[in-house]
């Protein structure tokens, strides 16, 4: 199986439960050993009731109790009551929700058979677990937490519906819940194989691909010959416009500035697949964005990715070299994006870098050797 850092679609015919049983959870029978126990929103005591149960209440839950770091308490995710014709919990007015907690100190748990277990993993379809997860009440973050934290696995199929309740928070929506449903889209395709094959033509994806790649805010991005689906940042932005903080708003409009220039992935098989001047551009974008807004959570990520952008430009990658390797002499199209860098880009951080280094090649003649090369190799980003 190959990893990539963002990858991966799971086929719509797999079982929703069946999903949430690779995750390596089976089911037990919890017997409520208390009176008045409250069901909560998600696993600590401090989350909204959902309702109070007693003795001769019974529940289908994962076997794998969560642990609640804070405190070290055991709670069991709840997924349908038991003797219901095991119906989605959702299903039950007492709940709206599809699933719950349970303190491990009031209930009583059972294991279930194989043939059980894969009784109750075979009556979730996917439209069932959808209907249940859309009836779902979320209206503020801390529901929306609870909500993600309820699905059973991480796949396309979801994340629509929690793109949908993510777009029913108050405006605007806290930086923290637009960072869950970002690293969800992330979890939905981690591990999985290649989408498509190199054999596929780009512009014939089955239209039903397209569409859900389309309605998770994702798209085909290819490595070596495959296609993997990827979050597409600025598409969550278009989404989610107006409905921002500003640095949010402020970073989904440079995603989306990338977006439009095609420069979202400038490497494909360790070559860049832009041009120099719009490589170059893209840094510029993308410090002068963390310049703007240091402490805004995911200016890390874009600092990296412009560190990485710049040791490109400046020192070459493995087919796309800055120098021709028979006759030593810098690219053309390379030199002129320094010297157009130094006159275009004159405060940013970077051009005193770039400067530098034009001038190395210049006294050099613009013929690599040694020196050049260890001045290269000693550029720090």
């Amino acid at each position: 199986m190959k990893k990539i850092s963002i990858l991966g679609l799971l086929v719509l015919s797999i079982l929703a439960a069946a999903r949430g049983a690779a995750w390596g959870a089976g089911y037990v029978r919890l017997s409520v050993a208390g009176t008045n126990v409250n069901v909560r929103a998600s696993a600590n005591t401090g989350s909204k009731v959902l309702t109070q149960v007693s003795p001769g209440d019974e529940f289908i839950a994962w076997d794998d109790p969560v642990t609640n770091h804070a405190d070290g308490s055991k709670w069991y995710k709840i997924v349908m009551p038991a003797g219901n014709g095991y119906k989605p919990l959702a299903a039950d007015k007492r709940f709206g929700t599809a699933v719950a907690y349970i303190s491990a100190n009031f209930v009583r748990a059972a294991k279930l058979s194989e043939d059980e277990n894969k009784k109750i993993a075979g009556l979730f379809t996917w439209s069932e677990a959808e209907a249940g997860l859309s009836a779902a009440k979320v209206s503020t973050p801390d529901e929306f937490f609870s909500f993600i934290e309820t699905i059973f696995g991480r796949d396309l199929d979801f994340v629509p519906v929690v793109l949908a309740k993510l777009k029913g928070l108050p405006a605007p929506i806290p930086d923290e819940a637009i960072d869950a449903f970002i690293t969800f889209q992330v979890q939905a395709c981690q591990g999985l194989d290649a989408v498509v094959s190199y054999r596929d033509d780009p512009d014939n994806i089955a239209p039903a691909l397209k569409n859900k790649l389309a309605a998770a805010c994702m798209y085909i991005w290819y490595m070596e010959g495959d296609g993997y689906a990827q979050p597409d940042i600025a598409a969550v932005g278009e989404a989610l416009a107006g409905m921002t903080g500003p640095e949010y708003a402020a970073y989904f409009a440079l995603m989306n500035k990338l977006k439009e220039g095609n420069m979202i992935d400038p490497f494909s098989d360790a070559a860049l697949v832009i041009p120099w001047d719009d490589l170059s551009d893209s840094i510029v974008w993308m410090l002068d964005f963390c310049g703007k807004y240091p402490d805004f959570g995911r200016a890390p990520i874009v600092r990296a990715a412009a560190k990485n952008r710049s040791r490109v430009y400046l020192t070459g990658i493995d087919n796309s070299p800055v120098y021709d390797f028979e006759t030593k002499m810098i690219e053309e199209e390379v030199k002129n994006s320094y010297i157009r860098f130094t006159s275009a880009h004159p405060n940013s951080e970077l051009a005193p870098v770039v400067a530098r280094v034009l001038d190395v090649w210049k006294k050099n003649g613009y013929k690599y050797d040694e020196k050049v090369g260890a001045y290269l190799d000693s550029l720090k980003f």
